[in-house]
């Protein structure tokens, strides 16, 4: 029940949803909503003003520095770690059936790939669940598993969780492989704006583990108050979600903080 209403939820976290909305608020859709023109009006001025902010660059910037701050890299190079933990989100929605496509995040697959061709890690988890509508029972796991198979992986170091939907499965399923193994010195790789609430997941089930924050989204450069951007939308909208699924999760004891 939690994954679906997480679903639906997401359309109402999304600020172009709330134009939408403010926007049919404000059209005079009758003779009586004709003559409440200053009520229409107020309702047209607030959907602009938020269209403008969640397709500001600068805002899309500050929220990204935001959500990346609150968990510092605790990945010590020295150490070699029994296992790295890759949580799924990396592959496109557009994969098909004779076509693999990978996304922003896919620097979770290109970093977990370099800490076990460098020997830093024995052996790594992947974690991911369905991949995508167009292809029913394929799995993040299997994607990015047989992807790193061809890139000189030896099958033995992968393992495939299959299962997962969702942060909070990512932390309980892999918390049971690592038990199974007896893992002890585990990595936690995931986009930074993403580390949080994932460091919270796997902290509510008991499993200390070191973090490793990729694919950073903060620039911190002085971008643009003007224009609207529409990747600045699609950024806004995805940070927003992220900061509630913080709130939510926590909510929900899914979490716990430092």
């Amino acid at each position: 029940m939690f994954f679906v209403l997480s679903k639906v939820f997401d359309v109402f976290l999304s600020p172009f949803t709330w134009v939408l909305l403010l926007a049919a608020a404000a059209v005079p859709w009758s003779r009586k909503a004709a003559r409440a023109y200053r009520r229409r009006r107020v309702l047209g001025a607030v959907a602009l003003g938020l269209a403008w902010l969640a397709s500001n660059d600068k805002v899309s910037d500050e929220l990204a520095g935001y959500a990346e701050a609150r968990v510092g890299d605790t990945y010590d190079a020295t150490k070699t770690y029994d296992v790295v933990v890759m949580l799924g989100g990396v592959v496109d929605a557009a994969t098909t059936e004779d076509r693999f496509a990978f996304n922003d995040n896919v620097e979770r697959m290109l970093t977990t790939f370099d800490l076990l061709r460098t020997d830093r890690a024995r052996f790594a988890i992947i974690s991911g669940g369905d991949a995508a509508p167009a292809r029913p029972g394929l799995t993040e796991a299997d994607v990015v598993a047989d992807q790193l198979e061809r890139w000189g992986v030896s099958h033995e170091r992968l393992i495939r969780e299959t299962k997962a939907r969702n942060t909070r499965e990512n932390a309980v399923l892999v918390a049971e492989i690592v038990k199974e193994r007896g893992f002890s010195r585990v990595l936690l790789v995931t986009s930074a704006v993403h580390m949080a609430r994932s460091a919270d997941c796997f902290r509510a089930v008991g499993l200390a583990v070191d973090v490793l924050g990729v694919d950073h989204r903060h620039r911190g450069w002085a971008a643009s108050w003007v224009l609207p951007r529409a990747d600045a939308l699609s950024r806004n909208t995805a940070l927003t979600r992220e900061l509630s699924g913080r709130w939510i999760y926590r909510l929900r004891g899914f979490g716990r903080g430092p």
